[in-house]
C-alpha cells in the first residue's frame, strides 16, 4: 500500500502520472492514496505485454491483455487462415505497446478520477 500524505513526494511515478492525467492534483491526501492504490492494481505491466507479444503475438495474446478485443481477434483469425502471415503484424506491435500501454493507463486513470469524483459529491 501506498502511504504517501504528500502527492509531492511520490517521485517519478507522480511525474508520469500528473503527465497521463493532470486532474490528481485536485485530488485531497485520502483520495490520492486511494487513487493510486486503484491505478497501480488496473495498469498494465510493459514487460507482460512485451513477453506476451513475443511469444503469442501472431495470436494477438498482447492485445487482449491490453483489453484491444477487436483487433486481437481479428488478428487470431488473420494468423490462423493465412497460416502464420498476419503474424507479422506483431512486429508492428512492438513498435507501439508503449502507445497502447500510455493509452490504456490514461483511460483507466480518467475512470478512478470520475469515480473518486462522483463519491465525493454524492
Amino acid at each position: 500500500m501506498f502511504k504517501c500524505k504528500d502527492h509531492r513526494k511520490g517521485g517519478v511515478l507522480l511525474d508520469y502520472l500528473l503527465y497521463i492525467n493532470p486532474w490528481i492534483k485536485g485530488l485531497n491526501s485520502d483520495e490520492y492514496v486511494s487513487y493510486l492504490n486503484r491505478f497501480l492494481r488496473k495498469r498494465k505491466k510493459r514487460r507482460i505485454a512485451y513477453a506476451l507479444c513475443i511469444i503469442g503475438g501472431g495470436l494477438g495474446l498482447h492485445r487482449f491483455y491490453l483489453g484491444r478485443y477487436g483487433t486481437a481477434l481479428m488478428m487470431l483469425f488473420l494468423t490462423i487462415f493465412t497460416c502464420g502471415i498476419a503474424a507479422l503484424a506483431a512486429l508492428f506491435d512492438m513498435k507501439n505497446i508503449e502507445r497502447y500501454i500510455r493509452e490504456h493507463d490514461n483511460e483507466i486513470s480518467l475512470k478512478i478520477i470520475k469515480d473518486i469524483k462522483r463519491k465525493e459529491v454524492l
